[in-house]
């Protein structure tokens, strides 16, 4: 069978090829002359060989010419001067060797293609392996003998490829101290059925690197492990741009709620200002027109008294409205009775409002939830309230409240015409602003907000919220 490292004769010139083709048929002719007169003997033997030399070294053409020249040489050489009136014997000789050395050129040439090509998809991966960033490597089961590694280990472990053929266990020693003992246990207990896995490394200058490791068993035909394959690559972009983008994360939801928390802020402030001020001058204003109002009807000045009635009127309307306005900035049923009595109060007024019936289904759970966490669920059933009149077409809502597992759960559901992900979603509302104002609220408090389009009609609204 041919190896790898014979392989080095394949290529040369067809001139060279011919040329070995026909000194090897003279070589063969002067060993067989010497057998034949030393033992009186025609050997056929050594053409045969300058047969399969020819073909081995040059191919199926050298091989060819050489077959030729072994049949005419022998023929001439051998059989002629000692069988000069057998015609028929040497013919069935020249048919024999003729089949013999055919059998010997095709055998000889499909050998030297198939090592060929494989001289060629050897030196492709090659090419491969020795080009890429990656860290291709094969070793024993074992792990005990690295077979082959790709040169891309030494710029990413900073050791030297033979460093690792020499001592295959300081593969494991480079591994960072916190992930040696889980990584290596992955290794080796998984070699059997592949392990894909990432840790850390420590280069020798101490740089640390994060490596993603890919094994894959290699079986024979009795499926038994014979060799594991496997890629290593350098993640340590990707880890860092990870870390980076979970630090954004954290950051971003400690900006969101901090930004949730100064906006609550100054909408206490604001309807507190509304109250102190603007609250008691309209209650002090009506005091003095209701004061008025019977000392101008005994004048009997009937345009000034309408006049005066009217502006009472346009000043109960104002202190409704500022009372509205700073309901809506800052519920009192909030602070003063809990968020379960804000929502029925908002209830209600919703429907007066919109038309829409909203029933709230509250089960108080036995501890008062946090302020911050209460005013956050508020604002998530205000915004879907609203969602519900603008996009729903709803007719019915229903606010559930509820205790789960030391959880705060609260739910809205509606039976409006709801969302659908599939193709004909054109005519179905999509998420805006409203949906990711509330999802960031939920998660300002550390809550899990989901939305689900439900079966027939409508959609339901969940935000679960430790206590």
């Amino acid at each position: 069978m041919w190896t790898i490292g014979s392989l080095r004769w394949l290529k040369h010139s067809a001139t060279l090829s011919y040329a070995a083709a026909v000194l090897s048929v003279i070589a063969a002719l002067v060993i067989a002359r010497v057998l034949n007169v030393q033992y009186a003997y025609e050997p056929l033997t050594p053409f045969l060989c300058a047969i399969l030399f020819s073909a081995w070294f040059g191919g199926a053409r050298s091989g060819g010419l050489a077959l030729l020249l072994s049949l005419a040489t022998f023929y001439y050489y051998l059989l002629i001067p000692h069988h000069p009136l057998d015609a028929q014997m040497n013919l069935w000789r020249l048919i024999l060797a003729a089949l013999t050395g055919l059998f010997i050129v095709v055998l000889s040439a499909t050998q030297r293609s198939a090592a060929e090509a494989l001289r060629e998809s050897e030196l492709r991966l090659r090419q491969i392996a020795e080009h890429i960033r990656e860290c291709i490597w094969i070793a024993t089961p074992a792990m005990d003998q690295v077979l082959y590694v790709s040169p891309a280990y030494t710029s990413i472990w900073g050791r030297s490829v033979e460093s690792l053929r020499q001592r295959p266990k300081s593969l494991f020693e480079a591994i960072h101290a916190e992930d040696r003992e889980q990584a290596s246990g992955i290794i080796t207990g998984q070699r059997d059925q592949g392990f894909d896995i990432e840790y850390r490394i420590v280069k020798p200058d101490g740089a640390v690197r994060w490596i993603r490791d890919v094994g894959i068993p290699v079986r024979d035909a009795s499926a038994r492990v014979y060799r594991i394959a496997g890629i290593s690559e350098d993640i340590t972009e990707r880890k860092q741009a990870e870390i980076a983008f979970r630090h954004s994360a954290v950051q971003l939801r400690a900006l969101s709620r901090r930004l949730v928390e100064l906006q609550e802020s100054e909408r206490r402030e604001l309807s507190r200002e509304l109250h102190d001020r603007v609250g008691q001058n309209l209650t002090a204003l009506k005091i003095n027109i209701d004061t008025l109002q019977p000392a101008l009807a005994s004048h009997g000045d009937d345009d000034v008294i309408a006049r005066v009635a009217d502006s009472a009127a346009l000043l109960e309307s104002t202190m409704d409205a500022i009372e509205n306005v700073m309901s809506e900035l800052r519920p009192p049923m909030l602070d003063d009775h809990g968020l379960a009595a804000a929502l029925e109060w908002h209830a209600r007024n919703f429907s007066r409002r919109t038309g829409i019936a909203v029933v709230v289904h509250a089960g108080e759970p036995p501890a008062q939830s946090a302020p911050q966490v209460e005013i956050a669920l508020f604002r998530i059933a205000q915004e879907a309230l609203n969602n519900i009149a603008k996009h729903a077409g709803a007719r019915h809502a229903e606010i559930a409240l509820d205790q789960d597992n030391g959880d705060c759960v609260m739910s809205v559901r509606d039976d409006g015409i709801g969302f659908d992900v599939g193709e004909n979603a054109s005519d179905k509302p999509k998420p805006g602003l409203g949906m990711v104002t509330m999802r960031e609220r939920s998660q300002a408090v550390g809550g899990r907000f989901e939305v689900q389009a439900l079966p027939e009609r409508g959609t339901r609204l969940t935000v679960r919220v430790p206590s």
